[in-house]
C-alpha cells in the first residue's frame, strides 16, 4: 500500500509573523493591544483540553486587565474573546 501525501488544504495555518507586522503593531499609539497565542491539538482526545485551556487563559487575561482598567473597559476589551469562546 502506497502512502498518500498529507492533505493540508483543509487546515488553516497561522501565518508567519514577519518584521513588517511588528512595525505595524509598534506604530499603534493607542492601547491596549491584546494578542493571545495558545498552542492547540489537532487530534482527539488531546484537543478536548483546548477549550478549557482557552477559557482559563481568558480568565487570567481578564484578571490582569482588571488591575489597570475599569470593569466597563475590561468588558469591552474582552468582548471579542468571549465571542470566540461561545463558538
Amino acid at each position: 500500500m502506497a502512502l498518500m501525501p498529507y492533505n493540508f488544504r483543509n487546515y488553516h495555518r497561522m501565518k508567519l509573523f514577519k518584521e513588517e507586522h511588528l512595525k505595524d503593531l509598534l506604530a499603534v499609539e493607542q492601547g491596549p493591544c491584546i494578542s493571545v497565542y495558545m498552542p492547540t491539538h489537532r487530534s482527539h482526545p488531546e484537543n478536548q483540553q483546548d477549550h478549557i485551556k482557552f477559557k482559563n487563559l481568558i480568565k487570567d487575561l481578564e484578571k490582569s486587565l482588571s488591575e489597570k482598567y475599569t470593569n466597563a473597559e475590561v468588558s469591552e476589551l474582552m468582548e471579542p474573546f468571549h465571542e470566540l469562546d461561545s463558538r
